[in-house]
């Protein structure tokens, strides 16, 4: 194992910290997409309820399961069995012309089915739960995920729940891999679209997701993107407000966790100055003061922090709320007075996956995909609002902490290893895995050797963009001059 990386300057510590969701996670926060689909779907209140009543989980009574079942009938029923049509993927024979629209009206569907597994919830709470505390409890989490504020997205994702193979390379909970394979479904020549990362429970189970995406958004051709652009702001309001529910219920030990785990990943000196460049919507500027008096308690004043930037790129899931909003905009003088509105989160594809170049060189910028990439959202939802400095010119390493480091963030990474000039610049890189909670040998390795493959592939992606340099070398570079390592999540 190689231990941490020490900076080379004992008076001082210039770092960049980059978090993602595994971050939240290790501070016990339930921030995973399916802990997201379950709180919005009514299947983890259910649960609360089953243990309360001390009654035995039955998966027939889940949301999810039951929904497939009514899927699966309603398909067959609208769509019809297999046998009606030689369906062949995206050749040119389109059954849904076949098909009376009228026939096929999956949003309501969906949100009829949702609306009655909420009564059902409802009737549950008021009729079994005695204890008006606790029923005041379960009634006002039902009110919170009332599909009042439907998205088609969420018919989507519950499309791909049911008709997704849980041996997919693409699972229905993916939800930016999941985005670009809908939009491109709609907004792509049928044979430009191949669909190799999704499998399907059976032939019938392709056939339904696809006429399922496509009902969902009839809108003319011309509109579309923008349609579709609007139901996913108003999915990622919900994720929002779900971020922001389970924090509150637990703000000041969250900071605690949050703190303590920053420090662990800090290269502490009598001088430290900290960049973080946060990929989740939680941890925001409103934590800067709390963990700027946390390090002075804990180092007595002897040592100093300077916080030169945080920068939450995916925008925050504070975003409308006031109270945050002050202390976000009062941590520079930049912003104060201003009347600036908070970027909410966003959901985005990779513009590697849009603006590829084709065989002679040329890349389409005409692409109707493109106002759904990373590098368009970010613009739109003006994130640059509340980030008041640049990263600093130099730092002595680069500190990655429970980040999937997969391919739709290489854009971000690259522009890092570019501005930082990895591969000539004494910069060192170190990137943490979780080793697991069960002091399991096997497990660590595994998650080591997982983590070492996605460093491995994301450098040599960067090399490959490197000119007049030998580029596809540039982890041996890395290893031989002691600037890469792999570590197990800290100690603290």
């Amino acid at each position: 194992m190689v231990s941490p990386i020490q900076s080379n300057d004992k008076n001082i510590s210039k770092q960049l910290i980059v978090i993602g969701n595994g971050f939240d996670l290790q501070c016990h926060m339930k921030t995973r997409y399916q802990d997201f689909f379950n709180y919005r779907f009514g299947a983890l209140l259910q649960r609360e309820i089953n243990k309360y009543q001390k009654v035995p989980f039955d998966s027939r009574n889940d949301f999810f399961h039951k929904l497939a079942n009514e899927f699966m009938l309603y398909f067959s029923n609208t769509v019809g069995p297999e046998r009606i049509f030689s369906y062949v993927s995206f050749d040119n024979y389109d059954p849904s012309s076949e098909i009376k629209k009228e026939k096929l009206q999956i949003v309501a569907k969906t949100k009829s089915f949702m609306e009655d597994y909420s009564q059902q919830l409802k009737n549950k709470i008021t009729n079994n739960i005695k204890d008006e505390k606790k029923q005041k409890e379960f009634l006002t989490k039902l009110n919170a995920i009332s599909p009042t504020n439907y998205s088609k997205w969420d018919t989507i994702f519950l499309l791909a729940n049911c008709f997704l193979s849980e041996d997919s390379i693409v699972q229905w909970n993916d939800v930016e891999n999941i985005i670009f394979n809908v939009v491109s479904i709609i907004l792509l020549d049928e044979k430009k679209v191949a669909l190799n990362d999704l499998k399907f429970k059976t032939g019938s189970a392709k056939r339904y997701f696809i006429f399922g995406v496509k009902n969902c958004f009839k809108d003319d051709s011309k509109i579309v993107a923008i349609s579709m652009l609007n139901e996913l702001e108003k999915f990622e309001e919900n994720f929002a407000n779900y971020i922001e529910t389970i924090k509150g219920e637990n703000l000041g030990d969250y900071f605690k966790k949050s703190f303590e785990l920053l420090n662990a990943l800090m290269h502490i000196q009598k001088q430290n100055i900290l960049d973080v460049l946060s990929f989740n919507y939680s941890l925001d500027k409103s934590f800067l003061d709390t963990f700027r008096k946390d390090f002075d308690n804990k180092y007595d004043n002897i040592k100093n922090l300077l916080v030169n930037s945080w920068s939450n790129i995916h925008g925050i899931a504070a975003y409308k709320n006031d109270a945050a909003k002050g202390w976000i905009l009062s941590q520079s003088i930049k912003t104060v007075g201003k009347d600036i509105h908070l970027p909410a989160p966003i959901f985005g594809i990779d513009n590697h996956d849009i603006l590829n170049p084709d065989k002679n060189g040329n890349m389409d910028f005409n692409d109707p995909r493109s106002i759904f990439t990373k590098s368009f959202r970010l613009l739109d939802n003006h994130v640059n609002n509340i980030r008041t400095n640049t990263f600093q010119d130099d730092v002595d390493v680069i500190t990655f902490f429970g980040h999937s480091l997969n391919q739709a963030d290489y854009s971000y990474f690259e522009s890092i290893f570019d501005q930082y000039d990895i591969f000539h610049s004494k910069v060192k890189l170190e990137f943490y895995y979780y080793p697991g909670n069960d002091n399991n040998k096997t497990t660590a390795k595994d998650n080591e050797r997982i983590t070492m493959k996605n460093v491995v592939r994301l450098l040599t992606s960067y090399g490959t963009t490197l000119k007049n340099e030998h580029g596809e070398n540039i982890v041996n570079k890395l290893v031989l001059e002691q600037r890469l390592s792999i570590l197990p999540t800290p100690e603290y």
